[in-house]
């Protein structure tokens, strides 16, 4: 049975001549999170990249190994996957052994060095400056990694800002482009898989470890613009029944110049399976003003009267919709809640 990788003496290292071999230059960086920034610059280019392979402590200093990007095992076809099980992903590695050491000092700056041959119990030598795969365009797009590494900053920031205003995957995909993609600007690599893990990044960083719903009702509460009205079961304290919520300028409006409010409750808006009750309402010039909205457990006559006796709560009983005009689809329990409402 082959050995493990013995712990090399980073010492001894450095006299081995690798002059034959294209490695990136030694030199030491500030940081470890630098240097492997670095090294991916300096592989572009060549058609290649670097991953972090881990790092190992010693005597109170770090050692961090970079590894070609093709390290992983090469592809094996599976069997095909049924319909509604996913899709078969192949790894895209070639079991490739190039590779390089980052080593902490004792000032704490890190340094490159390379690492020398070695043969296992069976006498098979392994070579870490060789790549066992062809070079790929060096524009970059092949290698997640180098992706990565581009769209931190203020990429991220450009692709946070588009996902707040509304903007599909596809679209902020065109818009980086059409900002990035000039004379004096490195092109965009990103693709729209990474689009998306930006925006399931910054999802889950707001979340921080909350749920969907405690995330909302957390949040509105902190706003000053904001009304929200949490209702919980009784059975249940920690499980929500019903949450309204309005913004509190469009409400003034709606008090002061509307009398047409459009009723009806939308579905497939949220990951909590609740239906969404949404009252619009309509000015003398024709615009549109959303004036509350209401998560409900179901769309049923219970629920829609609920919704609705929240509704002229909101509005307060100065303008209560008297004399005003509601309108909905032929969803029987929103015209009976209306009926009994009014």
């Amino acid at each position: 049975m082959a050995s493990q990788e013995p712990d090399q003496d980073e010492d001894a290292v450095l006299s081995y001549d690798f002059s034959i071999h294209e490695l990136p230059p030694i030199k030491i960086y500030t940081s470890r999170a630098k240097a492997f920034e670095d090294v991916n610059k300096w592989a572009k280019p060549k058609g290649c990249a670097f991953t972090n392979g881990g790092s190992k402590k010693k005597h109170g200093l770090r050692k961090a190994i970079f590894l070609c990007d093709k390290n992983g095992p090469k592809p094996v076809e599976g069997p095909p996957k049924e319909k509604g099980q996913g899709r078969n992903k192949p790894s895209k590695g070639e079991e490739c052994k190039y590779s390089i050491i980052c080593k902490e000092n004792k000032d704490g700056t890190w340094e490159l060095r390379y690492r020398e041959p070695w043969k296992n119990s069976d006498g098979v030598e392994t070579n870490f400056c060789i790549h066992s795969h062809e070079a790929t365009s060096g524009t970059g797009t092949e290698h997640p990694v180098l992706r990565r590494l581009q769209r931190k900053g203020e990429r991220e920031e450009a692709i946070v800002n588009q996902m707040n205003s509304g903007q599909k995957t596809r679209n902020i995909k065109d818009f980086l482009k059409d900002k990035y993609n000039k004379k004096d600007e490195e092109s965009d690599l990103a693709k729209l898989q990474d689009i998306r893990n930006a925006i399931h990044k910054e999802r889950r960083e707001r979340k921080a470890g909350r749920n969907t719903t405690q995330t909302l009702v957390e949040e509105l509460e902190g706003k000053e613009d904001w009304i929200s009205r949490p209702t919980y079961r009784e059975d249940e304290p920690n499980r929500l029944h019903s949450m309204q919520f309005c913004y509190i300028p469009l409400l003034e409006y709606a008090r002061l110049y509307c009398s047409v409010f459009i009723l009806d409750f939308t579905y497939s808006t949220n990951s909590s399976d609740m239906p969404l009750f949404e009252a619009i309402a309509i000015d003398a010039t024709g615009r549109s003003v959303c004036t509350t909205f209401e998560f409900t457990e179901a769309e049923d006559e219970e629920d829609c009267i609920q919704s609705l006796r929240n509704l002229r709560e909101m509005l307060g009983e100065e303008v209560s919709c008297k004399g005003g005009v509601m309108l909905s689809d032929k969803a029987d329990a929103i015209r009976n809640a209306i009926a009994i409402g009014t």
